[in-house]
């Protein structure tokens, strides 16, 4: 986790991944997951991806 952010019941992180692929070769992977909480539980979550 590189960066994150909470503000009222949102919070915000991004992640970059480094994937290991069957023929051994690797890449990247990034993405930023956005989470709103109700009752201090996950109500909805959305994950975009670069």
């Amino acid at each position: 986790m590189n960066n994150y952010a909470i503000n009222g019941n949102h919070s915000f992180y991004d992640a970059v991944m480094e994937l290991k692929l069957k023929d051994g070769s690797t890449m990247l992977s990034e993405q930023t997951v956005v989470t709103e909480w109700r009752d201090e539980k996950i109500y909805r979550e959305r994950y975009y991806h670069a």
